[in-house]
């Protein structure tokens, strides 16, 4: 599912296209993306002497009518806009808003406010208004399946691709903060230099798991091929709120390692070419032969493809994913 997609590609073509709206409403609880939105629309509409001469900003204990009404309809100078700012509206009174909804009657087209407001309560009439005059961008924290879509939008904005399993390794050593996974995609932006491309043992070698968690011990357990103890994982990810993809790119991963061993194993081919090629640590080597004798090539071949259509299934329908995990269950 990705976000608002339309909403979103929307606001940053007209944005670059010159399309401005009047007025601007940005919601919602993820502060990390409205700020980033917010930033981007300032640094569109005014340069750093536009900011000093025609840049106001209100919040619920600075904010006057008589002040804002003064500032909207001042003329700009050097710049062919006036922007104004008005934070923290939820602090602020239908009554007191009232006094200023004549704006949206007459707007002075060489001003362009944006409203701001972390919380919603739709009673109220102001936010009645700005549903109807104002162009608006709600940040809702992302849901777990939505965070992929995140990843690879903050890597194409930096003119960087990433591939799908170190976006998924990412999510799941970071989790769903959008601020840290940013920081944590700049660091592996500087580590791959001129490659342009982020691969999984980047994100190994430079990202630090932020996550306690007992995936990894999930991961050797699903390996024993014991059903019951796969049921009863299942069971823990759907109470727990671990990230359900976090563990299928792990799970994935995993069993390609299983899948290369035991095709290694068949070919009779040695031990130290297979930790060569596939970059396994030497300490692993035993614990992955022993999980590998409990599958034939073909069952984790199967497993592997089941993995794969598990995980797009659950970015399609995320509600339902105890009854996609047990199609795992082979």
């Amino acid at each position: 599912m990705k976000p608002n997609q339309q909403v979103f590609e929307q606001f940053y073509a007209d944005i670059e296209n010159g399309k401005l709206k009047s007025f601007y409403f940005f919601s919602g609880e993820e502060e990390f993306l409205l700020n980033k939105n917010y930033n981007f629309l300032i640094d569109r509409l005014l340069d750093e002497t536009g900011k000093e001469f025609n840049f106001n900003v209100f919040d619920s204990q600075n904010f006057s009518a008589e002040s804002f009404l003064d500032s909207y309809n001042m003329y700009p100078m050097m710049s062919p806009y006036r922007v104004l700012v008005i934070k923290d509206l939820e602090s602020i009174t239908d009554t007191v808003f009232s006094s200023v909804d004549e704006i949206f009657k007459n707007p002075n087209p060489s001003s362009i406010v944006i409203f701001i407001s972390n919380q919603v309560d739709k009673k109220k009439k102001m936010y009645t208004a700005l549903a109807k005059h104002a162009f608006g961008l709600e940040f809702k924290k992302p849901f777990e399946n939505q965070i992929s879509y995140w990843i690879k939008y903050l890597c194409k904005e930096r003119q960087i691709d990433i591939t799908d399993s170190a976006s998924d390794i990412l999510h799941f050593k970071i989790g769903t903060n959008l601020r840290t996974l940013d920081k944590e995609i700049q660091k592996l932006i500087d580590y791959v230099g001129a490659k342009k491309l982020i691969e999984e043992s980047d994100v190994e070698m430079v990202v630090t798991d932020q996550i306690r968690s007992t995936m990894f011990q999930y991961i050797d357990l699903w390996s024993e091929r014991d059903i019951l103890k796969q049921l009863k994982i299942i069971e823990q990810l759907d109470r727990s709120g671990e990230s359900e993809f976090g563990f299928l790119s792990l799970l994935a991963r995993h069993f390609r390692i299983l899948h290369s061993l035991k095709a290694f194993a068949e070919a009779k081919r040695p031990k130290d070419e297979f930790l060569r090629e596939t970059r396994t640590p030497p300490y692993f080597y035993d614990k992955y032969l022993k999980q590998s004798r409990a599958w034939s090539l073909t069952d984790l071949e199967n497993q592997l493809t089941t993995i794969y259509s598990v995980s797009n299934s659950l970015k399609q329908n995320a509600e339902l994913t105890k009854s996609h995990l047990s199609r795992l269950v082979i």
